[in-house]
């Protein structure tokens, strides 16, 4: 629950004088229950002290406004403002009514602040909407660095070579395991410019994609059952494909062992969002993860992500996890998915780093990113919920609750990632960030072996 949740139950519970519950609604939005109420009952007190001749420098009144700014934002996200907009707030005038007047000022000030426009008129349609200078301040580069965090040099590992082409980065410890193991399979040997060590897979002449598949997949298999790295604690019996030049089919591996041999890997993942009226910001859907996942339990997700397994592209890999893991309907999500770009980085991670992974390991990956806009009474009957145990809820997320999140780091690293790259696109993330262009840089990585 949202420390800004939690505080305005505190607050409602204290005005009310009972207590005051956060609640989870069906559409997935944890609503702090008597905010409505608390907010009238503190309408009328405010409208006494203003007839007394009390003004905001007040300490009563300031308290007051105090908590009518945080009832807002909760007010913003269940749609209140869309029913009676902050201009029908303030109909009745500051003077007939002041407390009413100024809950429907803050109201506007923050919907407006949440699409980037403060200090402008909105128009009438803002789902499109644009800012000249980006809302966010924040640093983000933490974020990218948790994702993005291998050197570019490539120093202390070695390149990984399969009939003729490099395809990943070994760290030492795999190497030693692979060519102390398996000596007939793997070898080490010094680049010519001898800058690099390189191990090599042998293959047979007459060795094609089946076979090296079926040898690489024992060497997998071994190392799990020894034990030697906790990353393939996480085996899936699922394989990747692993390509080489021109797109070809060098051979396929199990996904958990995909991370020991630096090979580069597949992703898809899809942002579902409502996008801003005049009177709600742009939300996005997103779920907290399992706390029973093997890896970054209880944090907080995209929409619908999901590996690409071999023998599927990356839009059907996202349909099919739409209905899996978010309960959108094969029709609903064919019609209104889009393929908007993608994202590139090399991810390495250790104990040291997240505590859930003890042995490092080498992760390229490529994310084919798509959109899904959920407008008119689509986007009220819609309702993202858990299907297959992936996550333990969905919620609706303002930019700001975003970014926030992001910065605190609630968000697994390549899904905040993910996020950027949709603020880029959607002009809430703008050349004004004083980290734009590297950003941009450094969520589109360039990798030295063959991509898909």
């Amino acid at each position: 629950m949202a420390e800004s949740d939690a505080a305005l139950a505190k607050l409602n519970s204290s005005t009310l004088g009972a207590s005051m519950p956060v609640v989870t609604l069906p559409n997935g939005q944890k609503v702090a229950t008597g905010t409505v109420g608390s907010l009238l009952v503190n309408i009328v007190k405010y409208n006494e002290l203003v007839a007394s001749g009390a003004t905001s420098a007040t300490e009563n009144v300031a308290e007051l406004e105090a908590g009518f700014s945080a009832a807002v934002p909760m007010l913003v996200r269940v749609g209140l403002f869309d029913l009676f907009s902050p201009a029908e707030w303030q109909a009745t005038g500051r003077n007939a009514n002041p407390g009413r007047w100024k809950v429907g000022q803050l109201a506007s000030d923050y919907i407006r602040a949440q699409q980037g426009e403060l200090g402008s008129t909105p128009s009438e349609d803002t789902s499109n909407a644009a800012s000249a200078t980006s809302p966010i301040r924040a640093d983000l580069m933490p974020i990218v660095d948790a994702c993005d965090n291998w050197p570019l040099d490539g120093r202390g590992h070695a390149r990984f070579v399969i009939d003729g082409q490099a395809i990943g980065w070994l760290n030492k410890d795999v190497t030693e395991a692979v060519t102390s193991r398996f000596p007939d399979s793997f070898s080490l040997e010094q680049s010519q410019d001898h800058m690099d060590a390189i191990v090599r897979f042998s293959v047979g002449k007459d060795d094609g994609a089946a076979e090296i598949s079926a040898r690489m997949n024992a060497v997998a298999r071994e190392l799990r059952d020894a034990a030697l790295f906790d990353v393939l604690d996480g085996w899936r019996s699922e394989q990747y494909s692993i390509y080489g030049l021109g797109g070809r089919l060098l051979f396929t591996l199990e996904r958990a062992a995909c991370a020991l041999f630096g090979v580069v890997t597949y992703g898809a993942h899809l942002n579902v969002y409502i996008p801003a009226t005049r009177n709600s910001p742009l939300r996005i859907w997103c779920p907290r993860r399992s706390k029973t996942k093997a890896t970054y339990p209880g944090m907080l997700d995209n929409s619908v992500a999901g590996g690409i397994a071999n023998g599927l592209s990356a839009y059907e890999t996202i349909v099919k996890e739409a209905w899996e893991e978010a309960s959108i309907p094969e029709d609903i999500a064919r019609r209104l998915i889009r393929p908007v770009g993608a994202i590139s980085y090399v991810h390495e991670a250790d104990d040291e780093r997240d505590g859930t992974h003890k042995a490092p390991y080498i992760q390229p990956e490529v994310q084919y990113l798509f959109d899904m806009a959920v407008e008119g009474d689509l986007a009220r009957t819609l309702v993202l919920k858990p299907n297959d145990g992936e996550a333990e809820d969905f919620e609706l997320l303002t930019v700001d609750q975003l970014t926030r999140e992001m910065v605190n780091g609630g968000f697994k690293p390549n899904c905040a990632a993910v996020l950027l790259d949709f603020f880029v696109r959607h002009s809430i993330l703008t050349q004004d960030h004083k980290d734009f262009v590297q950003i941009q840089q450094r969520l589109h990585r360039t990798f030295d072996f063959p991509t898909l």
